[in-house]
């Protein structure tokens, strides 16, 4: 009761302890590596700014290989030590950073633990040994935070915000393409999503152990790929797209491709020096990468620290061209981001 005025004060102390600055550390756990951001972000109203990024890493465990190698259907001892390794580690420098215990330290698990027959127990095992809450995500939320990524890489670049965006996302193990609303945090019934279950991993395999007749398991190289080699797994991925293909991927002038500097993305706007290119630039800097060996595609393209090996850059660029080709994608934009840390950094529901 108490009258009007009493009542407007009170909302005024109630809205201002809904304002809080926090430092919050997301992990996104991919099929080709394990990716961290810590950042300070105001919370308001269920919404959150991501105000600072203080650490941005990615660390290659190619998870998704191992199992394509994998006879079992299971994740290698080797490889899950080095991700158990990997992750403590990273935990530890979020710790570093002001990240405590009074809120969790979420992360996401996306293809590759719920394709692997040990994925869940590996999870398990991730979780109680490292102190970090991690769920395997579907893919469609996989695609939702993908988009909300974009979304707040777009808005940190203070570009016009379009009003609809069509965002893909590309890992070791699946991708993801979706339009949706830039105003929505729900990732609404009005988005169109479409997926793919296999990614650079999977084309990888093809391409060695189907395509050239190496021993993929054993550790050959894709390298040197001829012409003819990279047509074949182009031929091949076409056929596995799942179908109906999506018709409003060619409606809109440009797509975001979000990813970090081991993504198909990355690597199309490394070799064109364009962060912008269309399915017949890929085709030209396809052209530029067939017949060479490891010794020369390595310093070429895989020279930074924590990069993925030349092996695989023929499966992505025929994995990117085939993608943009038959959706008639008419143009990607590369965003760079940290796997889908922003996406996640954005949903207040992983901090509950």
């Amino acid at each position: 009761g108490g009258g009007g005025g009493g009542h407007t004060q009170q909302s005024t102390i109630v809205q201002k302890c809904t304002t809080m600055q926090r430092i919050r550390a997301a992990f996104d756990l991919g099929s080709g590596g394990m990716k961290l951001v810590v950042a300070r972000v105001t919370v308001e109203d269920g919404h959150v700014r991501i105000n600072e990024v203080l650490l941005g890493e990615e660390h290659p465990v190619k998870l998704a290989v191992d199992l394509e190698a994998s006879s079992t259907g299971e994740l290698s001892e080797e490889i899950r030590a080095l991700g158990l390794a990997t992750l403590t580690g990273l935990v530890k420098k979020a710790r570093d950073l002001g990240c405590l215990d009074d809120e969790p330290m979420p992360g996401i698990a996306t293809a590759v633990y719920r394709k692997a027959a040990n994925g869940p127990a590996y999870l398990e095992a991730l979780q109680s040994t490292a102190g970090v809450r991690l769920a395997v995500v579907s893919q469609e939320e996989e695609a939702r935070l993908g988009f909300q990524t974009a979304v707040a890489k777009v808005e940190a670049m203070d570009g016009r915000m379009p009003s609809t965006m069509v965002v893909w996302d590309s890992g070791g193990g699946s991708f993801q393409i979706v339009r949706d609303r830039t105003d929505t945090t729900s990732g609404g019934e009005k988005a169109n999503t479409y997926l793919g279950n296999f990614a650079v991993a999977f084309a990888t395999r093809v391409c060695v152990e189907d395509i050239q007749g190496r021993d993929f398991a054993g550790g050959a190289s894709a390298n040197p790929a001829t012409l003819d080699h990279a047509e074949a797994l182009i031929a091949r991925l076409r056929a596995v797209l799942p179908k109906p293909l999506p018709v409003w991927a060619a409606d809109t002038a440009t797509v975001y491709a979000i990813g970090n500097t081991n993504s198909i993305f990355y690597l199309g706007r490394d070799v064109l020096k364009s962060t912008t290119y269309t399915a017949a630039m890929v085709k030209e800097a396809l052209l530029k990468v067939v017949g060479q060996g490891d010794d020369t595609l390595g310093p070429a393209w895989c020279s930074l620290p924590r990069s993925d090996p030349p092996s695989l850059v023929v499966p992505k660029l025929c994995l990117l061209y085939t993608v943009m080709s038959e959706l008639k994608i008419k143009e990607v934009q590369f965003v760079s981001a940290i796997g889908s840390c922003a996406g996640i950094l954005r949903s207040s529901k992983y901090y509950v």
